[in-house]
């Protein structure tokens, strides 16, 4: 379809003569017929060239084509191509140009297409180029220039330069006055004559009186979108053969045509070239909205043009569209239009009495002077009358007819929306009726309800009884405007039907909600008892009316309690909360609860104190679930609880269901459900923070570990300096200044620092913990207790706030055993408590334990203490101190182990953690660490009590039961002197388990404080199995894991773990040449060097740190003997 040979008179010229684009995909079709011989011959090697192109392009983005020649190349082999402007052709190229790729206008500097070679190495083809106004090149190239380069490159597929190059530069056309830099530049707008006056894909060169070329394009439709916005086909449908070449301003041009075989069909000279442009724009007032007119009645509309060109023009409309009944005049006019003026166009849209609803008219704008300019305005119309429908029906609180059921005996609660999609109002009178299909025909029951005026919408509603109605399918039919007396748009869409079955009343065994919590003795003053109810199945459950109550032996109306609102709808696994009171609630749980019974209408309503019977009743009266407590007796048959009921309440205590979490989704699902007292427990205390369950999770990042007193308060310095955004504090005590000093630095620097500390240590808080908290209020920090002051209302949910943790930026969290004293992060090395602690930069665990931080200090919770702003003590006061009353004093430290001479050690790559959170999860997963053990263990903890209120100790019976079955199992304890009390003590309850432990092969050792460098091991870790090691504030004890808020994380990772190892035996090396006998010290003269195998690499300790260990048991010994 394409030029195959181009004439001999085009060859030789200084300038070759560009090709012309029809849609690239034809334009390629094309050249896959083209022989090589249509380009220039002669080339000995590789080469790519030019073989037709205009000497000019306009500035303003309207397209030229050239032709590109490529000969020489490999046979059949695959190349890149890419044409572009540029304005430069060395250094480094900027393209403010765009180039045509068959389907889109892309960036000339990325490859255009591909071509494959024929079997001599040649390949010839068209492409298409403009100008990119838009480029951020365009000012230095384009508008500051008066020419620019056409370029082309080419390389073999696969290569990443282009080898092959041509350019040849080329003027530009200023197209309007914008700017005078280049050639003022204008268009040839025309069709040509004869045979090919309604011809497209016809290449057109414009030649001057010296031959040579100025413009070259192809005819439309040439499918080449030129402007980059969407062409409608109309507009390329109706332009066949129609020209559109750019070129410098003159005259006596000539324009020559071209058809596929190259051969030139027509020509005209004498062709004049003037400067300016065509263009309008056309304006309505209606928008996309459907402009509304009364039947029997006319309306007209008008239609703003106004002329965006540079040239006088006439813009031709035309008006179309056809419905019954509606009719436009008039349909097309001219309008003669100045440049920089506007018109109107003015238009009749009539409608008869009886017509079609709406028309869908539109209005076509040309101009006809570029008829390539064209625009279609939308004029949608409709009739001004109202149109009912019923867009809404809803049964019972559905919305949905498909398998809907209902009980028999319940009370349908019917409400339709009729809404109005016409123009007016009006008023009407809809009906409702009810048939039951499975008693044929008949109509059981018929209703009606008068409806105000609808202008938008309206919402009817009714209530029908279906007592006493039969088991089946039934069809409720809503209709608005039954009698038909209001003319509508559509008078077919005035009816909607619901279908739904009435089914047997009893209540369904898998559609039971259940009693999941209550709490019936809430503290003084609070008066925030509450109810949970929990859906433990599959499906969702409408409690809607449900009523809970303490006296279920009377009718629903007349029973004491409240109702569930209806529309509420318990999700799958999902529970709802109806409290007493909602603020009360919230300042003792940090969460809201979903419904206040008092607002419910149970004003005077409350649980028994004592005791009692809480039922939950369907609004059928159908006792659904039940809940027996406290002293009183045992219920009649069919009150839902069997047996004799359970516990007494006790103040402060919730009931609980024993519930469990399964499946993946965790859901939550019933364990117990027999109506009975095996159901309940008691052992949750209001108030305790619900937080995200503490699971496993397998994080890339680093590790860094640390202990004291060797490096511990290095660590800490290091964490909090490290801070920039935020830094959270949780810490049982605070009493060291200079930790205190630069937790206020990072205050003052912007850091956003909130700190929670215990209201009530044991011993008190004291003054110098009390200056520094005044001391962090006054640089800015955000200071917090955890207190219980019931004569206030406040009520803390945990004994003691023991747990010991830092996050930093979200990024980054600490976790260790120490409180931030002088003694458990001291500054002197040389003697301080054993402690543990590890660093975890990853943000999913920062992100764990930062959300825990923010739960327990909730403002909203009544046991969270903030420091005002005025502090007791002034910054200034504390701000010169460097030490801690707590502060040991020193010891030689010719025998204290070093672990710290190098910078803190840093472990890198996944990590499965685990937190480890009290009440929450710590006993579980501190003892399935323990049971999945099947190599080593080693303890070390502040102390281990044998037995607990309710037994033995489960961490003891977890020791034993890894020892018998083979683990090697090794517990070190503390023995600190200074402990001693009459009676029995800590240091007694100690060894009494230490015997224990070692009557059942496990390995115990008790750590005396005083003849070591250690003032407590006031360590709560582990080390598992050589892969795990446990970094925690939990003590072994029944209230650590039950009843505080503790905090500690499980890490597996044999790295981490060989660090810790190697610390642990330093300290068993220790402990291993003493022996207490009674509260005195005796010490093993035979003592054996610390064992080879312990690998430096693995533990991260220094050879130093190995050697020192075993120097101290020396000097402790020298020491002995020699006074």
């Amino acid at each position: 379809m394409f030029l195959t040979a181009w004439p001999a008179s085009y060859y030789g010229k200084n300038v070759r003569l560009a090709s012309a684009l029809l849609v690239l995909v034809l334009l390629f079709a094309c050249v896959s017929q083209m022989p090589s011989t249509c380009f220039a011959q002669g080339t000995s090697g590789p080469s790519v060239s030019f073989d037709l192109y205009p000497e000019y392009v306009a500035k303003d983005g309207t397209p030229l084509c050239t032709f590109v020649n490529c000969t020489g190349l490999l046979p059949k082999t695959s190349y890149d191509i890419r044409c572009g402007l540029n304005g430069q052709v060395s250094g480094t190229l900027k393209w403010p140009s765009r180039t045509w790729t068959g389907e889109k206008w892309q960036r000339s500097d990325w490859m255009a297409f591909n071509f494959t070679t024929d079997e001599n190495g040649a390949w010839s083809g068209p492409v298409c180029v403009r100008v990119n106004p838009d480029s951020t090149s365009y000012g230095s190239f384009v508008n500051e220039s008066d020419g620019i380069y056409l370029s082309l490159h080419a390389r073999k597929t696969g290569k990443s330069t282009y080898d092959l190059k041509d350019f040849v530069r080329i003027g530009l056309l200023d197209m309007d006055s914008s700017t005078a830099n280049g050639t003022e530049g204008g268009w040839f707008l025309g069709f040509a004559d004869g045979d090919y006056a309604n011809t497209g894909g016809l290449v057109a060169v414009m030649e001057d009186n010296l031959g040579r070329t100025v413009g070259c394009y192809v005819s439309e439709d040439n499918g080449i979108n030129e402007t980059g916005k969407k062409k409608t086909d109309e507009a390329t449908a109706a332009l066949a053969g129609f020209l559109n070449i750019s070129a410098p301003t003159g005259d006596n041009y000539t324009l020559r045509l071209f058809d596929a075989d190259r051969k030139e069909v027509w020509n005209r000279s004498g062709i004049s070239v003037r400067p300016g442009s065509y263009g309008f724009n056309a304006n309505c007032n209606w928008g996309t909205k459907e402009n509304l007119v009364k039947p029997g009645n006319s309306s007209q509309f008008s239609v703003q043009v106004g002329n965006t060109g540079t040239l006088d023009d006439t813009i031709s409309v035309a008006v179309e569209g056809d419905a019954a009944g509606w009719s436009l005049s008039p349909k097309e006019a001219y309008l003669d239009i100045p440049r920089g003026s506007n018109s109107t166009f003015t238009f009749t849209v009539s409608v008869s009495a009886v017509s079609s609803p709406s028309l869908s008219a539109k209005i076509r704008l040309s101009s006809t002077g570029d008829p390539t300019k064209l625009q279609v305005v939308e004029c949608p119309f409709g009739l001004d009358l109202p149109d009912l429908y019923v867009s809404a029906l809803a049964v019972g609180g559905s919305a949905s007819g498909a398998g809907a059921s209902f009980l028999e005996g319940e009370t349908l609660e019917v409400t339709a929306t009729i809404s109005n999609k016409g123009s007016r109002s009006t008023p009407t009178q809809a009906s409702i009726a009810v048939c039951g299909i499975t008693r044929g025909d008949a109509a059981i029951t018929s209703r009606s309800v008068d409806i105000e005026p609808v202008n938008i919408y309206r919402k009817p509603s009714l209530t029908i009884d279906t007592s006493g109605w039969a088991s089946g399918d039934y069809v409720l039919r809503f209709t608005a405007d039954a009698g038909g007396a209001v003319k509508e748009l559509d008078e077919s869409n005035n009816a909607r039907s619901f279908s739904f079955s009435i089914a047997d009343s009893s209540p369904l065994p898998d559609g039971r909600a259940l009693l999941s919590a209550v709490y019936p003795y809430a503290q003084p003053r609070m008066n925030n008892e509450f109810i949970e109810i929990l859906n433990p199945f599959s499906s969702q459950i409408n409690v809607s009316g449900w009523v809970v109550t303490s006296t279920p032996e009377r009718p629903l109306k007349d029973a004491k309690g409240f109702a569930l609102p209806q529309g509420t709808f318990l999700q799958p696994g999902k529970s709802i909360i109806v409290t007493q009171n909602l603020s009360a609630y919230a300042s003792q749980t940090g969460r809201h609860a979903d419904l206040c019974w008092k607002e419910l209408d149970g004003k005077s309503f409350s649980l028994p104190n004592n005791g009692g019977l809480v039922a939950l009743k369907d609004n059928l009266n159908h006792t659904i679930d039940a809940f027996l407590y406290g002293g009183v007796n045992p219920p009649s048959a069919g009150c839902g609880w069997n047996g004799e009921p359970f516990t007494e309440a006790q103040q402060g205590v919730i009931f609980e269901r024993a519930l469990a979490d399964k499946g993946d989704a965790g859901a939550t699902v019933m364990l117990f459900d027999t109506d009975t007292a095996a159901d309940w427990k008691a052992s949750k205390k209001m108030g305790v923070v619900r937080i995200p369950p503490p699971l496993a999770m397998s994080v890339s990042g680093s590790v860094i570990p640390f202990m004291s007193p060797d490096n511990g308060f290095d660590a800490v310095s290091s964490f909090i300096d490290s801070a920039g955004e935020s830094l959270y504090i949780n810490v049982y005590k605070f009493t060291s200044i200079p930790l205190a000093m630069l937790v206020a630095g990072a205050a003052e620097r912007g850091v956003d620092v909130r700190l929670f500390l215990e209201g009530s240590p044991v011993g008190g808080v004291d003054g110098e913990e009390i200056g520094i908290a005044d001391m962090l209020s006054a640089a800015g920090c955000r200071v917090s207790f955890m207190v219980n002051q019931p004569g206030e209302g406040r009520f803390s949910p945990y004994p003691f706030n023991h747990a010991k943790y830092m996050v930093a930026d979200n990024a980054s969290v600490l976790v260790m055993s120490a409180n931030m004293g002088g003694s458990n992060l001291p500054e002197d090395r040389t003697i301080g408590n054993r402690e543990w602690g590890a660093i975890i930069k990853n943000r999913e665990a920062a992100s764990y334990f930062a959300g825990l931080f923010l739960a327990d200090t909730n403002p909203e919770l009544a046991h969270t203490a903030f420091l005002g702003e005025s502090a007791a003590t002034s910054f200034a006061s504390v701000r010169g101190k460097t030490g801690s009353k707590e502060a040991p004093q020193s010891r030689d430290s010719a025998g204290v182990p070093d672990y710290s001479t190098g910078a803190l050690a840093e472990f890198f790559g996944v990590f499965n953690i685990t937190p480890v959170i009290s009440p929450d999860n710590s006993l579980d997963a501190i003892v399935s660490l323990i049971d999945s053990c099947e190599r080593t263990i080693c303890i070390e903890q502040l102390y281990i009590y044998r037995n607990w209120s309710d037994g033995e100790n489960p961490f003891v019976s977890a020791l034993v039961r890894a020892a018998e079955r083979g683990v090697k199992v090794r517990v070190l304890l503390n023995y600190n002197p200074s402990f001693s009390r009459p009676g029995r003590d800590s240091n007694d309850l100690n060894a009494e388990t230490m015997e224990y432990l070692r009557s059942r092969n496990i390995s115990t050792l008790l750590l005396y404080t005083n003849a070591t460098h250690f003032v407590n091991l006031h360590n709560k870790g582990g080390v598992f199995d050589g892969r795990s090691v446990l970094i925690s504030s939990v003590n072994w004890n029944e209230n650590s894991v039950a009843a505080n808020r503790e905090a500690g994380v499980i890490i597996e990772n044999g790295e981490l773990a060989g660090y810790f190892a190697a610390v642990f035996e330093c300290d068993w090396e220790l402990s291993s040449n003493c022996a207490v006998a009674g509260h005195g010290w005796l010490y093993s003269a035979a003592y054996a060097p610390l064992a080879a195998a312990i690998s430096a690499n693995g533990s991260g300790l220094t050879a130093t740190a190995i050697i020192t260990s075993s120097i101290i048991v020396v000097l402790i010994d020298w020491r002995r003997r020699f006074g």
